[in-house]
């Protein structure tokens, strides 16, 4: 049975290495990311709403990933990656100083890790809403993460990424050795960690240990009751769009190239109304 495998990448936990394998071994047609939006910019990719033909992705991974996707592709299977909670900030604090220099944004710490509280747990719960059922609030953040994971059929862990990877990867038909990207952050900046903001994080990371450990992530691809129910739901395309516009357009204007985009776009617009225009005409000369 045909699949297609859609990974959500919570930052700093292994999915710029996936990435990468992904993208330099599968046809253009056969993968979308967007953990790189900027990159599927520079490299003329089409971003999610413009794939002509969703049937023929294998594999969909990305910071942006959301679960309205999910009505797009052929029996959808769901992964994300996690890492220990404080490591996993300890590597983005880090991260976050390099590409603030490359990007030319100013970057303050400390406001910036006051704004970190369970940053996993809430980075699963905004991209799958309904799953997570985010406006029960008699549910705590945790409960509603993972009731969102309910649905996945895999987690792997960054202390045995490998192992997963070679797996998805052979599923995927690509044979090649695992490769760790994105390594090159300092290690030299002091991050200090309040466990408090952490809390419902440090639970998320637990449970899941304890129930996906033993998972393989192309061996529990049978039927998904809670994933099924959520695809029998109807489509909400304008939610899907809000989204994933906000997501790219945010992006574009960390690296200074909004602007840029914009005017593409409306030079495209622009042409496509002129040839509507033209059809417009042709039916109404009958």
């Amino acid at each position: 049975m045909s699949r297609t495998y859609i990974g959500l990448h919570i930052p700093k936990c292994a999915g710029t290495s996936l990435l990468r394998m992904a993208k330099e071994n599968l046809p253009v047609h056969q993968f979308y990311q967007n953990t790189s939006i900027i990159m599927n910019w520079r490299d003329r990719r089409p971003e999610f709403l413009d794939i002509q033909d969703y049937e023929s992705l294998k594999l969909v991974w990305g910071h942006s990933v959301h679960e309205q996707m999910l009505h797009y592709l052929t029996n959808p299977v769901l992964f994300t990656g996690m890492r220990d909670p404080v490591e996993r900030l300890v590597s983005e604090a880090q991260y976050q100083v390099d590409l603030r220099q490359r990007q030319g944004i100013p970057f303050d710490m400390q406001a910036w890790l006051g704004r970190q509280k369970n940053p996993m747990t809430w980075f699963i719960i905004n991209r799958f809403p309904m799953l997570a059922d985010r406006k029960n609030n008699s549910l705590t953040p945790f409960e509603r993460a993972q009731k969102a994971l309910q649905a996945f059929s895999h987690v792997y862990f960054t202390d045995s990424f490998a192992a997963s990877a070679n797996s998805l990867l052979s599923e995927l038909g690509v044979s090649c050795g695992v490769k760790e990207a994105n390594k090159g952050a300092r290690k030299d900046i002091k991050v200090d960690v309040n466990l408090s903001n952490l809390k419902y994080d440090i639970a998320l990371y637990e449970w899941a240990r304890s129930e996906f450990s033993d998972s393989d992530p192309c061996a529990k691809t049978g039927d998904n009751d809670y994933l099924s129910g959520f695809l029998a739901s109807s489509r909400q395309t304008q939610e899907l769009e809000s989204f994933l516009f906000n997501s790219m357009a945010g992006e574009y204007q960390a690296w200074g190239t909004l602007e840029e985009v914009l005017g593409d776009r409306l030079t495209q617009a622009m042409r496509i109304l002129r040839e509507v225009d033209v059809y417009g005409k042709r039916l109404a000369e009958k």
